[in-house]
Parts: C-alpha cells; structure tokens; sequence
C-alpha cells in the first residue's frame, strides 16, 4: 500500500498521482486508457504516453507489430534486444545477439556472451555476464560471484554475495546472519528484524500483527481489509471492489461489437451476423455491405450482391460482379478479348464469362476446338487448325537446305548431294563446285581438278623432289667419309708392314753375323 501513496512518492506505471499537495496524501489512480503509460492527473481519461509495445492515436494505446517496442501508424522504428527494424518490421539477429548491425552481424552480445572475430556470439564461461573470450570474464551475472577468478553461483535466493556471504536477496527474502531467510507469507519486502514493510499486491499490512491479509481479488492497493483503492490492469473500481473491464467510454470495442457494461464488470459482444454497427445483441443500428436491415436485424441479399431494397431483387451487385438476365449477381473472370492470358479466350456464359483454353498455337478461338487467330509465328492449315512454320518459301536459306513448304508446317530439308541451294529434294539450283547442275544434279567431272587439287599436287611434287635431293646427298656424303675411312685404313696397313719389314731384316742381319 505504501508503495501507492502519492505525492510523497511516485506512482508506478499507468497510474498517476490525483493531487500535487504532499500535505494531504492519497493513493494513486489508474489511467483509464488501456496500457497507458503516463496520464493527466486531472483527467485520467488523456493518455500522454503509451507502454512499450504501444502507439498513441485518437486517445487510444494501440499495439505495435510483433517483437516492436516503439512504433507509430507507419511501422516500427524502434524493436525489443534481439531484433533489428528492417522496413518498418523487426527481424531477428544472429542468435545470442542484443543490438545488431544487420542480419548476420552482432554489434552486441546477450548477457554471458561475446562476440567473436566473425561478429558472431559465443557463450562466456558458466556465471559470467560480461567476458572478452571464453575464459576472460570481467563480471560475473547477478546471482554470481568472483571466486578464485571463477564465477560461482551465490546461495540460494541471494542476488549479490562475497564468498558465501549474501548481502542482498530476492524480493520476499531478507539477509540474516549472510544468509536468505523468507519474509512473513504474502510479504514483498522486510527488515532484517523480521518486521514486514511492504505487502504483496492485493494484500494489506496490519503493522500490529506483523501480518499480510488478503483483501479483494485483483486488487493491487488496499485502503482497508474490505476496501480496494487500486485495481489491476483491465479492472475497474466500483465500490471498492475490482470488476473485469475490457471495455469503457474510452476503451471502445471491436467494430462489430459493442461493451456490455453490468455490475459484475463490462465485456466486449460480438453484434450479430451482418450488423456493423450495434449496441445490444438483439438491435443493429447499421448492417453491413450485402445484407437489408429488416425489424432491428439484418437479413442476407441475394449472393454477391451489394445492396438490396427486397432480400430478392439486388439493386447493385459487388464489385467485379455483374447482373445476368434474371438479375442475378455473378462475376467474369474476362471481358470480351480482354482478361485472359495468352493461349486463352473469353468465353460469355450466363454464369459469368471465364477463360478457356484455345487449341495448340491459337491466339483467339471461340470454343476449345475452333481457333479465329493464330499465334504470331504461326498460321492456319488447311484443316483450320494452328501449325509452326520453321521456314518460309524464297527466305534465304541455310547452305545445303531449302524449306519443305507442308500443310502441317513448313520444316527445313537437306539437299541433293553435293548440292549449295536447291528447289527440292531432287532438283538442285547450285552445285558446291560452281558447276552447273545437269537436269538439276551436281556430277563432278573428272578432268575438272580444283584449284585446291591443283595446289595439294604441287606440294606433293615439290615434297617428293625434296626428299629425292636430300637422299642424294646424303648418299654422296656417305661414299666420302667411307673412302676417307679406307684410306686410312691402309696407310696404317702399310706403316705396319714397313715395320714388320725393318724388324724382319735386322734379325736377318744378325743371324748372319753369327
């Protein structure tokens, strides 16, 4: 309850504080719009900001577009950690990412991550909140501790400790002797001493008893044990109790709905089928589009039509539908030639003109056999139907090809052999030698050499007297180095023999002076 007293201190969000004089203290006042943020103090039904996740307009908080913290009418310019706006949308990160430059690349990490040389995110050591690489951690997580330079996990329901000592512990637990001890029950924050200083929401201190009771559902400040002074989020106070509200004189319904407003609290109905516009189930004030406002309700028109002044004559049909002869609503998927793709007709029915199929090759037909225009490439046969020309008649051809002129499509066809351009398979207008065709046949003649033959014979004379000059002298080349070879050879045979001659005569000569 304390908590809720104002001016003393600030109201939470959504609430607003009804005085400014600290000398006469009340509880705060939620604001009457629905996830309104911040209000008039003196008119709690003008919204001045919206939550997050919120946009103002015409005095309404509406939703922004998913995972979008701030946005306006025209999208999103501002998306919830993790997310990045891209064209007025919000896209997801890399995974484990805060802040991002793009899709693929981090700018910031989640907490207990970092991010690598790739601009992805990695995950720091078990307990760490901040780190530059897997084992360089600079902070630990809340409910975490520097321990021989390894984050270790605080005692249990403690949020910041030294060692095994706790110095600060979750909400409904106080530190006693370093260590967590639970509050009174229903107690969100109490002294070391055992005295509650602050009750759980919906729930009232009685200081005397050092207790928490109960005091209404769905309240969240309590003047006294039987009385609600602030209600939660989408209820109202009446009479100091707390009734369901989805909707109000500034927190309108749905466009086909209407707020049921009773003492046990208000509701948002549905109108019913094919009223736009209501303030009870059982009366429409305006009826939608196809449907005649008969007695307080609304009855159906003739299918497709817009509007009615009898439930079976239709004075204007939907659009893109039109009247048939019975005054029927019915749509055409074509007009005329008009509507439909290539290959396809219009075909007008009494149900609603619609695109058929034409034959093979046909632009325009009337029925799925009869064609009334072919393709652009293409021609009618003398059967009426569609067929493809590859060529046309007295076109330039292709060397060795004329065009075969047939009723189911003209196709190219080889020529004669030895044939450049001809008529027909067998009547040849130019023969590849430049000889004229006889009786439209190319013959080659054989005392007609070619200038092509007369050059590959003068290279084969000239090889040939080549190889015979050069085996002359090659054999004459041979003869000279064997007699230069002889020649030596018997000079050495000679000397060997003058030799042998001068030894035979001095042993001669010896023996003879014996």
């Amino acid at each position: 309850m304390d908590s809720y007293i104002c001016p003393t201190k600030t109201c939470p969000e959504g609430t607003v504080c009804p005085t400014t004089d600290k000398l006469k203290p009340q509880i705060c006042q939620a604001c009457e719009i629905f996830n309104c943020k911040r209000c008039q103090a003196y008119s709690r039904g003008k919204c001045q900001a919206c939550r997050y996740g919120y946009y103002l307009e015409n005095n309404a908080c509406k939703p922004c577009k998913d995972n979008c913290e701030n946005c306006d009418s025209r999208g999103c310019f501002n998306c919830i950690p993790g997310y990045l706006v891209k064209d007025g949308q919000c896209v997801k990160c890399v995974q484990d990412c805060n802040i991002c430059f793009g899709e693929w690349a981090c700018k910031e990490c989640n907490q207990g991550f970092f991010k690598d040389r790739f601009y992805n995110c990695q995950p720091c050591a078990p307990g760490c909140s901040e780190c530059t690489s897997k084992w360089s951690c600079s902070r630990c997580l809340p409910d975490h501790n520097f321990i021989n330079k390894v984050c270790q996990k605080c005692p249990e329901n403690c949020i910041n400790c030294e060692d095994d000592k706790c110095y600060e512990c979750v909400e409904g637990y106080r530190a006693i002797d370093d260590v967590c001890q639970p509050c009174q029950v229903n107690c969100k924050k109490c002294s070391s001493y055992q005295e509650c200083q602050i009750c759980k929401d919906g729930y009232l201190l009685d200081k005397m008893a050092n207790t928490c009771t109960f005091c209404k559902a769905n309240c969240r400040a309590c003047l006294s044990k039987d009385v609600c002074g602030l209600c939660k989020d989408h209820h109202d106070l009446v009479d100091g109790e707390c009734v369901p509200s989805e909707c109000n004189t500034n927190n309108l319904c749905g466009p086909t709905q209407f707020c049921d407003a009773k003492s046990t609290g208000s509701t948002c109905i549905n109108c019913m089928e094919g009223c736009a516009t209501c303030n009870s189930a059982e009366v429409c004030s305006r009826c939608s589009t196809g449907y005649l406002k008969q007695d307080d309700r609304c009855v159906k028109c003739s299918q497709n039509c817009q509007q009615c002044s009898v439930v079976d004559t239709c004075n204007q049909c939907l659009t893109g539908y039109r009247f048939t002869n019975d005054q029927q609503c019915v749509k055409d998927q074509c007009e005329d030639k008009r509507g439909c793709p290539q290959g396809k007709s219009c075909k007008e029915l009494d149900s609603g003109n619609i695109c058929i199929q034409c034959p093979d090759l046909c632009n325009v037909c009337s029925d799925t056999d009869t064609c009334t225009e072919c393709l652009n490439y293409a021609r009618f046969s003398s059967d009426g139907n569609c067929v493809d020309d590859q060529c046309q008649q007295n076109i330039s051809q292709f060397a060795g090809f004329y065009c075969k002129v047939q009723d189911n499509g003209n196709s190219w066809e080889q020529c004669p052999a030895n044939c450049f351009t001809c008529d027909s398979k067998t009547v040849c207008t130019q023969c590849k030698d430049n000889a004229p065709p006889v009786d439209g046949v190319c013959v080659i003649q054989n005392n007609q050499i070619s200038n092509g033959s007369i050059i590959g014979i003068v290279v084969g004379i000239i090889a040939a007297v080549g190889v015979i000059i050069g085996g002359v002298v090659y054999a004459v080349l041979m003869k000279k180095k064997s007699n230069f070879v002889q020649k030596n050879n018997d000079a050495t045979t000679n000397k060997q023999n003058i030799q042998y001659q001068i030894v035979e005569s001095a042993t001669m000569l010896g023996q003879t002076k014996q």
